[in-house]
C-alpha cells in the first residue's frame, strides 16, 4: 500500500486574527495512488473530518493518481474547507499537479502550476 500515516505533531496556524493550534497528522502518499489506497484512508478521511484534524498529504512522490483517488481527496479538502480548516498538499510533484489540473479540481484544490502550492488569504 503507497500510504504511509506519520506520527501527530501540533502545528500553529496564523490567520489575520487569531492563531489556533491544532493537530496535524501528515500523511505521506507515496509514489502511486488508487482507489484502493483511498479505501484504506477512508475511515481516517472521516475521523479527522469529526475532530477536526488538519492533515496535510506529501504528494511529493506521487508519480501516478487515478482520477477516483484524486476525486476523493478533492472531496474530502471541500468537506475541511466547509468545516473552517483546509487540507494541504506538501511538495506536491508535476505528476499530482498535472493530474488535478487535468481532472479540473487543481484550483479548487488550492494548487497552482507555478509552485504546487497556491497561498490563499
Amino acid at each position: 500500500m503507497a500510504l504511509k500515516i506519520l506520527p501527530q505533531e501540533t502545528v500553529s496556524v496564523i490567520s489575520e486574527e487569531v492563531s489556533i493550534r491544532m493537530k496535524t497528522e501528515v500523511i505521506a502518499c507515496g509514489d502511486t495512488l488508487d482507489i484502493t489506497d483511498m479505501n484504506a484512508l477512508y475511515p481516517q478521511l472521516l475521523t479527522a473530518l469529526l475532530e477536526q484534524k488538519q492533515l496535510v498529504f506529501d504528494c511529493s512522490e506521487v508519480e501516478r493518481i487515478d482520477a477516483s483517488a484524486l476525486q476523493m481527496l478533492y472531496a474530502f479538502s471541500k468537506a475541511s474547507s466547509l468545516h473552517g480548516y483546509k487540507a494541504s498538499w506538501d511538495n506536491p510533484s508535476q505528476s499530482f499537479i498535472n493530474s488535478a489540473q487535468l481532472l479540473g479540481v487543481a484550483t479548487e484544490m488550492g494548487i497552482s502550476v507555478s509552485n504546487g502550492i497556491e497561498v490563499q488569504a
